[in-house]
């Protein structure tokens, strides 16, 4: 009886270290799993998901580009512009920004109405890679930028700068910007080139 209860016990103890070390060790899963786990929250739509393994990756390490990138599209993506904007202003300043960072924040300053930086934005993701494709969302490219920008210039009356980047997306295109009905046109051409986004 005696060796029966020692033995349990020895079992007890070695299932207890074997939980207890398949668990990612005794800090968790690593900064890159974190990271892995967030784009695929992301990537399945399940914002809510990737912005909590996003923020336990910004726990890890505050300093990488890559969280702030994370965080900030999950954030838009639920709809929570301002604390969006806030990790895509502090991704700008830990890192060299890259495509992914600037043209999220631009997306993300068009939903707050802020036309004229959602363009510099847009306009330094362009910079940085003119044929830029989102590796996360690989419906959501540089057409698409292109396509915010005419909206963003359309919304701050520079027609001229609006049609130039419609001319981008849909050569053909002309409108007599000196009528009503050359905006109405143009409106129309950048609504049609949304609903084909």
């Amino acid at each position: 009886m005696f060796n029966l209860e020692k033995y349990r016990r020895l079992i007890l103890l070695a299932l207890m270290l074997v939980m207890g070390c398949s668990s990612g060790g005794p800090s968790g899963p690593s900064f890159e799993d974190l990271i892995t786990q967030g784009w695929k929250a992301f990537e399945s739509k399940d914002f809510a998901t990737a912005v909590s393994k996003f923020t336990d990756a910004k726990a890890k390490d505050p300093t990488k580009i890559e969280v702030y990138i994370g965080l900030g599209w999950s954030l838009f993506r639920q709809g929570n512009l301002n604390q969006a904007d806030t990790e895509f202003a502090q991704g700008n300043t830990q890192a060299q920004a890259t495509a992914d960072l600037l043209a999220g924040w631009a997306f993300n300053l068009n939903a707050q109405k802020n036309f004229s930086l959602s363009n510099v934005r847009a306009d330094q993701a362009l910079a940085l890679e003119p044929s830029w494709q989102f590796a996360h969302d690989p419906a959501i490219s540089a057409s698409d930028l292109h396509l915010l920008k005419a909206e963003n210039y359309f919304l701050t009356g520079d027609f001229s700068k609006s049609l130039e980047e419609v001319k981008i997306l849909n050569p053909a295109f002309e409108a007599d910007l000196l009528t009503n009905a050359g905006l109405t046109a143009l409106a129309n051409e950048i609504e049609r080139l949304k609903s084909q986004a």
